[in-house]
């Protein structure tokens, strides 16, 4: 089975539910809080499939090209005696912090529109249709 870290795939489920929590008796505020904390579970995966990838990637292309951009580099500023190893990528990289802070506020943002839609239904309809 293919696995998506998408909210695509499960906002229907998600109105059901919904629906189901409000018959039960649950606040809007209840609800709401139950989607941010599903979004933040999202994120969180897509943070680290997005970690995993990116920093495997980087340590690929600085393994297999590292030599030759320090070389490449050194000659075209003229550093040839003592040039400093150039790094493609760092884990002290402040990107990594402003790529995950993005991902977290993007889904946070996405979030919104479907949360509003879904705490504002009739629950009596949802459950019928």
């Amino acid at each position: 089975e293919i696995y998506t870290l998408s909210l695509h795939d499960a906002l229907p489920i998600l109105v059901i539910e919904t629906a189901i929590y409000r018959a039960m008796g649950a606040k809007r505020r209840d609800i709401a809080c139950i989607y941010i904390i599903y979004v933040v579970i999202v994120a969180l995966r897509i943070i680290i499939a997005s970690l995993i990838l990116g920093i495997a990637t980087a340590f690929a292309i600085a393994n297999t090209y590292g030599k030759n951009l320090t070389d490449t580099a050194a000659t075209a500023f003229g550093t040839v005696g003592n040039a400093p190893q150039f790094s493609v990528f760092s884990l002290e990289s402040p990107m990594l912090i402003i790529v995950i802070g993005s991902i977290f506020i993007v889904s946070l943002i996405a979030s919104i529109q479907p949360l509003l839609r879904n705490v504002r239904r009739n629950p009596v309809q949802d459950i019928r249709d």
